[in-house]
């Protein structure tokens, strides 16, 4: 790798009019210039493919719309597999269309990055990641670091206790071919892509992270993932004054159904990871993972005592988690 490898940005689109244009504005203004930018639309019914159109047409080679016959993928996670399994890039980031960079997001990450890659050769999967701000629809700061208040994710979040490492997101990374190689074809039934990368980097590679805010992560109400832990929601509608014990009841009956069939997913989705990547994995990062796949099938105590052990990244989300499978 080279000091300014050309990075390609893998922005995966779908009814982002109301931010896309400000997302684009702060690639535009990146300090670091060697980038480009490939964009896959998932069937927009809103100006988003105009305005990806409209910087094309202003940036000439900065931007590739991709398009296939593939249609609607189902979800931003597999949209961004497509783009991944259609890069040609030696070093790669992930964009989602709401968000804000700061203009060194860029330069920082490819920094690291390249340090890394001396370090570590260019067959080595690497990842780097980043802090950020939280913002609102309106950009008003919620949380001046996410790492600062939820910087414990990091740590508890280890191969020796996770069978997923759930602690980065896909906005904040920047990683190699290596990387790339390594994790595709992914899992069949893969609902994140970040999280996919994350372990494939954790079990494989090296990870590096930027103690910098060098984006504001943008919460709006419509993006495809939550940010709230289980707990918090828990807690939030247990104090909520506004609504009947029964409808308090359902409510709570809800988050309690999500946090269900979100564990029953994982299992699932940790026996795919095993079938694709078991073959080589360490015997005991191997025998963890498959006795997370297998959980439905252990004694009530067995079952409770590995979520409790192994599942989550907080006591309360365990405690939880216990109470759901």
């Amino acid at each position: 790798m080279t000091d300014t490898p050309k990075v390609q940005i893998l922005l995966a689109t779908y009814n982002g009019a109301q931010f896309l244009q400000e997302q684009l504005q702060s690639i535009a203004a990146q300090t670091y210039q060697n980038w480009e930018i490939l964009a896959r639309d998932d069937g927009s019914t809103d100006d988003t493919l105009n305005l990806l159109k409209q910087f094309q047409s202003q940036h000439p080679g900065k931007l590739k719309i991709l398009e296939d016959r593939l249609g609607n993928s189902g979800g931003a996670a597999a949209n961004f597999l497509i783009l991944l399994k259609q890069s040609n890039a030696s070093v790669a980031a992930f964009a989602d269309q709401d968000d804000i960079w700061m203009p060194q997001k860029l330069a920082r990450s490819v920094e690291r990055l390249v340090q890394m890659e001396r370090q570590y050769g260019v067959t080595t999967p690497l990842m780097v990641h980043h802090d950020f701000a939280l913002i609102d629809r309106d950009k008003k700061i919620l949380c001046d670091s996410f790492d600062a208040a939820h910087g414990k994710r990091r740590e508890i979040n280890t191969p020796e206790r996770m069978p997923f490492r759930g602690f980065a997101h896909g906005f904040s990374m920047t990683f190699n071919r290596a990387l790339i190689n390594r994790a595709l074809p992914a899992p069949a039934h893969t609902q994140g892509h970040d999280t996919l990368f994350a372990c494939v980097a954790s079990d494989f590679g090296k990870i590096g992270f930027i103690p910098e805010q060098l984006a504001q992560y943008r919460r709006h109400g419509a993006n495809s993932s939550p940010i709230s832990s289980y707990p918090a929601r828990v807690v939030k509608t247990l104090m909520s004054g506004d609504a009947s014990p029964k409808t308090a009841l359902s409510k709570l009956q809800g988050v309690f159904d999500e946090a269900r069939n979100n564990l029953r997913r994982k299992c699932r989705l940790t026996g795919e990871y095993l079938e694709r990547y078991g073959d080589s994995l360490p015997p005991e990062r191997k025998e963890r993972l498959r006795k997370f796949a297998e959980m439905e099938g252990l004694g009530v105590l067995e079952r409770k005592a590995l979520l409790m052990k192994y599942s989550a990244e907080s006591v309360p989300t365990r405690i939880l988690a216990s109470l759901t499978l």
